[in-house]
């Protein structure tokens, strides 16, 4: 499964960089991936990580 495989990566990652947090950004876009079941979903992804994960939701924002 992809989301195993991410976490891993991730996992992975932060074990040979030696860091104890990790940083996620997502995109917010209408429509796509902005309702509370998405929401839920990102959350038990990242359960995993714990409080060692912090999420920073930026809004789509078209310009054209």
């Amino acid at each position: 499964m992809l989301q195993a495989v991410l976490r891993s990566a991730f996992l992975e990652v932060m074990d040979e960089r030696g860091d104890d947090e990790i940083f996620i950004e997502v995109t917010l876009i209408e429509g796509v991936n902005d309702t509370l079941e998405d929401a839920e979903k990102l959350v038990d992804f990242l359960r995993p990580f714990g409080q060692r994960c912090k999420v920073n939701l930026i809004p789509y924002n078209s310009t054209g």
